[in-house]
């Protein structure tokens, strides 16, 4: 009986590599792009959204590892696995969440100083 398409990129990894590769990718490519593009106004005021980008490969990739761990312990079919997933996936969206708020508050624009060092 023929292998199907999932069998075969378990049994080759596929799917780890590539994961493994985004997440050496992306923070490079963002790292270049934001060297070639950081003098410009609009990247200046999402930085936020930069950082948030340099963090999506790896933690995608350590997602990927917890969620393997949580299904390999509990098994696919275990409803306790599921909740297990749930609620990590949402702890980390409620971290980035909070991330996303912070460093928008801390890179937000300040309005120059009134007048104090114009002279």
């Amino acid at each position: 009986m023929e292998e199907s398409i999932f069998e075969i990129m378990e049994r080759t990894g596929l799917v780890d590599r590539v994961l493994v590769w985004l997440a050496i990718g992306i923070p490079v490519a963002l790292g270049l792009a934001y060297r070639v593009v950081r003098h410009r106004e609009a990247v200046r005021r999402h930085r936020h959204h930069w950082i948030q980008a340099f963090i999506a490969g790896p933690l995608l990739l350590l997602l990927w590892k917890v969620f393997n761990a949580v299904a390999d312990h509990w098994g696919l079919d275990s409803v306790l696995g599921l909740f297990v997933n749930v609620a990590i996936f949402g702890v980390v969206t409620a971290l980035m969440i909070a991330l996303n708020y912070f460093l928008y508050v801390k890179f937000a624009e300040k309005p120059p100083p009134s007048g104090a060092d114009m002279e």
